[in-house]
């Protein structure tokens, strides 16, 4: 039996989970689709309280499952979509369930990137994507009375928030970065160096200019072998090296993929009725004249609203100023523009480096700020960037 909705949503994010609830005040009928068990739910906090306090899931969802019955969305938990038809408007599921739409949310995230080394699959080996993820990593850490050596396999802004609440939790960490600073690739080495050092100073060990050639131990995780010859001993290993869409079950349906699902500024995909949202998204910017793709949770939430109102007839354009936010221990970072792409960073430390405020440019023009321990001035450089995009637009 084929099940139909007006509007179906692929993915329990928050990219999904908002375009629910901007459908369901319009929509005919709405259905999400998610191959965790979980309802939609935040997941910034899974590196945080999640993995230092083993906060709850249900504290992490959007909505209490009686929002979702009032509004008469329906919820597909634990099924994964294998296939999109590229004839008819059908997805079919791993469980067999065929469902047809009138119109279609494709919100399936990223998944992270494996470590590819000798030992990289033995147990022991943690990754951190999902409520499971965190719960697990917890778990492993417990079990051992918080009393191991954990590794952290890149020193990312995920890696490095895993670090710091790892340290909260008087684990011995390690952090092994091929580049010469923490968050180095986002921020610069500017702004990098002055992570690096809060983290030192937290009793973080971080490794700069070094890689991971394998994983050793028998059963499960003994160490890390590097590059250079250097053994690491542990007992758990945490990779952190970026993520991506895993999208083979969207081949042949007729959707583009570059990368990512390609949408235009509308987050239309190349079929009329198809939409797209999230980190699997890659959004064309008229504002910068290219696509990109964004994996952060202010973007996801955006976009999946975005997405909604033009399924629904609208023709918003969703195209932001990048933004993204992290804590790592008393630091509270922020980040707005293209911090990766200034070539030029001039740099405000105060409070032996606790406070920080940095400008990226490019050929002379602003294109980037982040801060540390600076809220106030988040707002102000948010009205900078929009005016100085609005100049040259």
């Amino acid at each position: 039996m084929t099940r139909q909705y007006t509007h179906l949503v692929i993915g329990g994010g928050v990219a999904g989970g908002r375009a629910v609830e901007a459908l369901s005040k319009r929509a005919d009928s709405v259905a999400l689709i998610s191959a965790e068990q979980w309802r939609p739910y935040s997941r910034p906090p899974l590196s945080k309280e999640a993995l230092v306090d083993g906060r709850s899931i249900g504290s992490l969802c959007l909505r209490d499952p009686s929002w979702y019955e009032a509004q008469g969305a329906e919820l597909w938990l634990g099924d994964r979509v294998v296939a999109l038809d590229p004839h008819e408007p059908v997805v079919e599921l791993a469980s067999g369930s065929v469902i047809s739409f009138d119109h279609l949310l494709l919100a399936p995230g990223v998944e992270p990137i494996r470590l590819n080394v000798p030992g990289g699959d033995l147990a022991g080996v943690h990754y951190l994507r999902t409520y499971d993820d965190a719960i697990q990593l917890r778990h492993a850490v417990e079990v051992r009375d918080r009393q191991c050596r954990v590794v952290i396999v890149g020193g990312g802004f995920i890696g490095s928030e895993i670090a710091a609440s790892l340290a909260k939790m008087n684990v011995q960490v390690t952090i092994v970065e091929a580049m010469t600073q923490l968050m180095g690739q986002a921020l610069g080495d500017e702004v990098g160096s002055l992570l690096t050092e809060r983290h030192r100073e937290a009793g973080v060990d971080v490794l700069l200019d070094a890689r991971v050639d394998s994983v050793l131990g028998g059963a499960s995780v003994e160490g890390v072998r590097l590059a250079d010859g250097t053994d690491i001993a542990c007992e758990l290993v945490v990779v952190g090296i970026g993520a991506r869409p895993q999208l083979d079950w969207l081949a042949g349906s007729g959707v583009d993929i570059d990368g990512g699902i390609v949408v235009d500024q509308y987050c239309r995909t190349s079929r009329s009725n198809v939409y797209a949202a999230g980190d699997a998204a890659f959004m064309y910017s008229p504002r910068l004249g290219r696509h990109r793709r964004l994996e952060h949770e202010a973007n996801a939430q955006s976009q999946g609203v975005v997405a909604a109102r033009n399924m629904l007839g609208g023709s918003a354009v969703h195209d932001p100023i990048e933004y993204c936010w992290s804590t790592q221990h008393d630091l509270d970072i922020w980040t707005l523009g293209h911090t990766s792409r200034g070539s030029e960073v001039s740099l405000e430390v105060e409070a032996d480096g606790r406070q920080a405020l940095a400008f990226y440019r490019d050929s002379g023009r602003i294109v980037g700020v982040a801060g540390i321990n600076r809220p106030d001035d988040l707002t102000r450089a948010r009205e900078l960037l929009t005016s100085l995009t609005a100049a040259i637009a």
